[in-house]
């Protein structure tokens, strides 16, 4: 399912992922962009022969790239490291070997509106966002300004410190495999001094395109887009975008399978349905 508007705005390609019974003249569905393609299997077979050696990291993006029908992209630097080990990608999904490398270059993937596989570094903006209607903007605590980058090498233990920070608000914390000196001061020297406002803003009427990673100015503050939703109507188009709160405590990366879990605990939390068990911990119980 493709979406351009009057207007000219485009977004990316959405793949219909189920779909509701028609009600009243009404038909609801549930659609996700090409990311849905990541989970799966990684074919690492054009990387493997008589003499093995660890792959470089844009070669394997590129074949990501091409497995999961991106239109492009791929582009990612992971300061210190220009391969990615073979164990890494032997048995993997598309998505986990994503989530590796953005654990070490300190940012995230997402399909742009062209179909485009995109990485966004921490402190990085891709598009601007656009409006002159919009409704109150609330603001949470701020991240940074960024001084200090802590890694711990998630296969031997190591930690590498920058230094140079002393508040957890001012330092970024990562766990990689690819965790190294160089790879700290890489990090830092692209976001240092940068700040990250958490926000919501519950609707707005778009003047262009939209996507995550997409700047918007309110009065001379500049909030990073890193979730968002759309309503269509004859009026135009209307988002919601917000950048979440971030831990107070830490500032690490989360994999797929722990952001859900979390967001389902927060969730259970909000409607009243946790559980507390002796040998199972925090549980969700239906209602």
């Amino acid at each position: 399912m493709t979406v351009t508007c009057s207007n000219g705005t485009t977004f990316p390609t959405f793949y219909i992922a189920s779909r509701s019974a028609p009600q009243v003249g009404l038909l609801s569905l549930v659609c996700y962009d090409r990311m849905m393609m990541l989970d799966q299997d990684f074919d690492f077979s054009g990387f493997v022969g008589e003499d093995e050696k660890d792959p470089f990291i844009s070669h394997v993006v590129s074949a990501i790239v091409s497995q999961c029908g991106f239109s492009g992209g791929g582009s990612i630097t992971v300061h210190g490291a220009t391969t990615i080990p073979l164990d890494e990608i032997k048995g993997s999904t598309c998505r986990k070997i994503l989530e590796t490398l953005s654990a070490g270059a300190c940012g995230i993937w997402y399909c742009n509106n062209s179909n485009n596989l995109t990485f966004l570094p921490f402190g990085s903006y891709d598009t601007l966002v656009s409006s002159d209607l919009y409704s109150m903007i609330k603001v949470g605590l701020p991240k940074g300004p960024i001084s200090r980058v802590v890694a711990v090498n998630s296969e031997n233990g190591e930690v590498f410190d920058s230094l140079g920070g002393t508040s957890v608000s001012s330092t970024i914390r990562i766990e990689s495999i690819f965790a190294s000196s160089e790879n700290i001061e890489g990090i830092l020297s692209s976001c240092r001094n940068y700040e990250l406002h958490s926000f919501s803003c519950d609707k707005l009427l778009l003047d262009g395109n939209i996507e995550i990673g997409g700047l918007f100015t309110v009065e001379e503050n500049n909030y990073t887009v890193l979730s968002y939703s759309l309503s269509f109507s004859p009026g135009g188009i209307f988002a919601s975008i917000s950048s979440p709160n971030l831990n107070e405590s830490e500032f690490g990366y989360l994999a797929f399978a722990e952001r859900a879990a979390k967001d389902a605990v927060q969730s259970g939390r909000v409607h009243k349905n946790v559980m507390i068990s002796k040998y199972e911990g925090l549980t969700l119980v239906g209602r």
